[in-house]
């Protein structure tokens, strides 16, 4: 029996598996700055709106929209600039990039 006449079909699965960390380091904490949220009533860690951008993986004029339609909670820092607050900005980023909630990581309506 030949073999010269078959064909011998091999079929291969290969599965991928990603995993995505947000690390704060040491150069995080110095952009990110502790003060008071007025929307969760509590002190709470501020970042500026182009360090929120970069943690959600989005643009600055994203931020700022969301800082507009009050989807994420945010400050004046006593020079005038504004700040947002890191937890309302994690509960608000889904992975695609847009707001999944307008509740503040306490749960309260902002």
């Amino acid at each position: 029996m030949s073999l010269k006449g078959k064909r011998i079909t091999r079929t291969a699965e290969v599965t991928i598996e990603t995993e995505e960390s947000l690390v704060f380091g040491a150069s995080a904490n110095r952009r990110r700055q502790t003060a008071w949220c007025p929307s969760c009533r509590r002190e709470a860690a501020m970042v500026s709106p182009e360090h929120a951008a970069r943690i959600a993986g989005v643009g600055t004029r994203t931020v700022y929209a969301w800082v507009e339609a009050e989807t994420i909670h945010f400050a004046e820092s006593p020079e005038g600039s504004l700040l947002v607050c890191l937890d309302s900005l994690i509960a608000a980023a889904s992975p695609a990039g847009r707001p999944a909630k307008q509740l503040s990581p306490c749960g309260r309506k902002p």
